[in-house]
């Protein structure tokens, strides 16, 4: 709960800081655009009295300065978008260049073609060490076999999954096609050969065929 307050606040306090940023850009542009107007609607009014200025010069001069004042509130609000963009990029960048925690073997195996059954060989799993998640996990599934793994929320069957995919690595044990670790095949040959549908399903805007292939 502390932690959960802590974060809402910092979050609270920096949408305060950009909704501010974005809303007092207006009028402060604004502000000092009516006074700089004001000043230069002074000047430019002598010299027309002085006939160095002549009232079509005028017209044009304040159209364009109204067409001005448009692309300098635009240029205003799209910094603040760049800052936030920013924000978001360096984020984006932290995770890209995070190193992969599941490595590749040295001399990596292609998926053997011709197997039979796919092992769960006494699975531990845990994100940390006071919470396992699986523990002692043993299970065979055969080739052509039907399984449903049924189970609370967070019980761990999509961690189940992930591991067949290597998206994680048991903490202990083993999961082997027939009896080949698949640590020892390529991550690009394991992946190759399963097929994965989340349960939030994303459709694209396309044909009902090209949304299968992707």
């Amino acid at each position: 709960k502390e932690k959960f307050n802590s974060q809402a606040n910092v979050y609270l306090k920096t949408r305060k800081k950009i909704i501010g940023y974005e809303e007092g850009a207006g009028p402060i542009t604004e502000s000092v655009s009516s006074i700089f107007i004001a000043l230069l609607l002074t000047y430019i009014s002598f010299l027309v009295f002085k006939e160095k200025f002549s009232i079509s010069e005028f017209t044009s001069f304040m159209f364009a300065m109204g067409l001005l004042l448009d692309s300098g509130k635009k240029i205003q609000n799209g910094y603040v978008k760049i800052q936030q963009a920013s924000v978001a990029t360096t984020r984006i960048h932290e995770i890209l260049s995070m190193e992969n925690p599941i490595s590749e073997p040295q001399d990596p195996l292609n998926f053997p073609k011709d197997w039979s059954q796919i092992n769960f060989n006494n699975i531990d799993f845990h994100f940390n060490q006071e919470d396992p998640l699986l523990k002692g996990i043993n299970l065979i599934v055969k080739k052509g076999e039907t399984i449903a793994i049924v189970g609370a929320s967070g019980s761990g069957k999509s961690t189940l999954m992930n591991l067949l995919t290597r998206f994680y690595d048991p903490v202990r044990g083993d999961v082997c096609i027939d009896d080949l670790n698949i640590k020892q095949l390529s991550l690009k040959g394991l992946r190759d050969n399963i097929a994965l549908v989340t349960q939030d399903v994303f459709l694209f805007s396309d044909s009902i065929e090209n949304n299968i292939r992707l």
